[in-house]
């Protein structure tokens, strides 16, 4: 656990030579992230990958959601899951999308890029930094 101000930037060692302002998209993980992606990188080195996890994962995943395993996909992140998922719909000139006007921009992208295609996008509006669901309107 953290105790102070000082304990904190230690876990990250760009702060010794830059102000360094987070960034959730891309940012230099702390000490204890980059010690445990190595030691994963290890073992994924002297081990053979275990299929059956990711099968289990998906078995779980399915059960929680009232699917089939076979509906289910893992991916790594939310953006490429946005982008697959708009991608696939079958849109049409005149179709209106209704996307959060408090969304991460990686996640706006996929469905601007449907605006090619004729289809509007339109904004939840929220109040206050809260979205009510009549703000998606029917």
């Amino acid at each position: 656990m953290v105790r102070n101000l000082n304990e904190l930037r230690e876990m990250f060692p760009i702060t010794k030579r830059y102000i360094y302002l987070n960034h959730a998209g891309y940012s230099p993980p702390p000490k204890p992230v980059l010690e445990a992606v190595k030691e994963h990188l290890d073992k994924l080195q002297r081990e053979i990958f275990d299929l059956s996890v990711i099968e289990s994962v998906r078995e779980e995943v399915a059960k929680f959601i009232g699917a089939t395993r076979d509906e289910v996909a893992l991916i790594p992140n939310t953006t490429l899951g946005l982008n697959i998922i708009a991608n696939a719909l079958p849109v049409k000139r005149g179709d209106n999308i209704v996307i959060s006007d408090m969304e991460f921009p990686s996640n706006v992208l996929p469905w601007l890029s449907l605006q090619r295609k004729g289809v509007e996008i339109r904004y939840a509006k929220s109040v206050n930094g809260l979205l009510h669901v009549d703000a998606y309107g029917r």
